[in-house]
């Protein structure tokens, strides 16, 4: 046992001589050296301080001059307009009116309606009167700012009145023809940012499809062979041949 206790006494005698702990009164003080960081620690390092930066505000460039008719179009809801047709076909110098209900930049649906009438007499025929009317609902697609195709279903109508070289007053005096066909046309259209919008009508033209009425009572009362084939000649041409417009103008508001 004694050999034990001796033996456990010299070796605490050896470790505190061995090892040397530091007090308050050392000068030596330990230098904890930092490990070297890797190149990727590296990368991660820098990678946080990019992405801990406030990003800066992007200022929008605005341009002068960006209200254009584009612009302006898709803004929009729908237009209201009056027009003049000076050279169209069969009555010239139509007056009319349109609504235009826009989908959006490059779509907008119209329902239009133009009217026109003379005195005198028509292709030769003692006609008291003429009335023309047209209904369209056309669809306008823009290919660009404000230059666009129309295309869509007409409804015209026409109504003439004989005269009195023809047919007595005391018997019907007047007919009718009525017929549906599909036009198709090309134009401008510009808008401004009050409202305000003019278009042209470069160029249409409506071709008759089905014929949807016709009112010939009056070929009963004319004795004269030769009248009343002109009658069924005019008849025959307004439900057959196509009819244009050139440089229609329209002027209105859009809201």
């Amino acid at each position: 046992m004694k050999y034990l206790v001796l033996l456990l006494l010299i070796s605490q005698f050896a470790f505190s001589q061995t090892t040397e702990l530091p007090t308050e009164s050392s000068e030596v003080v330990p230098v904890i050296e930092k490990p070297a960081e890797s190149p990727i620690e590296n990368v991660v390092d820098e990678a946080k301080l990019i992405t801990t930066e406030e990003p800066k505000p992007v200022l929008k460039e605005v341009r002068k001059g960006a209200d254009t008719t584009r612009e302006n179009r898709s803004a929009s809801t729908g237009t209201l307009m009056f027009g003049w047709e000076p050279f169209a076909t069969w009555i010239p110098s139509k007056w009319g009116m349109s609504y235009t209900q826009i989908l959006n930049e490059k779509w907008s649906v119209e329902l239009e309606y133009y009217t026109g009438s003379i005195n005198s007499s028509y292709v030769g025929v003692d006609l008291g009167a003429v009335k023309e009317r047209r209904f369209t609902l056309q669809a306008r697609r823009y290919v660009g700012n404000s230059f666009h195709f129309s295309f869509g279903p007409v409804l015209s109508d026409f109504n003439a009145r004989l005269g009195s070289s023809i047919v007595a007053s005391n018997y019907s005096s007047s007919f009718s023809a009525q017929n549906l066909g599909v036009a198709g046309g090309i134009g401008n259209r510009w808008q401004w940012s009050n409202g305000v919008t003019f278009g042209i009508d470069w160029f249409r033209i409506s071709i008759p499809v089905v014929t949807t009425k016709i009112e010939d009572n009056v070929l009963d009362d004319i004795t004269d062979s030769g009248d009343s084939d002109d009658i069924k000649n005019i008849i025959r041409t307004f439900n057959r041949v196509p009819t244009f417009v050139l440089f229609g103008l329209n002027l209105g508001y859009t809201f």
